[in-house]
């Protein structure tokens, strides 16, 4: 029997390529939703990578991809599974080099599943 957990994460997406979600040992991800909303009036370019943990790799998979002012997108098309001890990595810049703030945040609908 598998033990689940929906869990959802919010947060503003910076110009670092950072981590914004780990999978648990243990635990099995399905990333449900992935929405990138650009709450400012300029363009960013967003980048969606995957972190697998044994191998070191990091898989892109959206790379600078335009979001236009006060729109949103889908960062994934489909649900994505996430290992465990596998990342998600995302950052958002300006395009024009001109705005160093990012506008962009990023909202995860997750299904976590243990097997016990």
């Amino acid at each position: 029997m598998a033990n689940n957990a929906f869990k959802a994460v919010n947060t503003v997406i910076t110009s670092v390529n950072e981590i914004i979600y780990t999978a648990p040992p243990n635990i099995t991800t399905i990333v449900i939703n992935a929405q990138l909303v650009n709450v400012g009036d300029y363009d960013m370019n967003c980048t969606f990578n995957y972190f697998n943990s044994l191998t070191g790799k990091e898989i892109p998979l959206i790379r600078d991809f335009r979001i236009r002012g006060n729109q949103s997108n889908s960062a994934t098309f489909g649900r994505l599974v996430v290992n465990e001890n596998d990342s998600l990595k995302v950052r958002a810049v300006d395009p024009t080099n001109t705005n160093f703030e990012s506008t962009v945040r990023l909202s995860l609908s997750l299904l976590e599943t243990e097997d016990v």
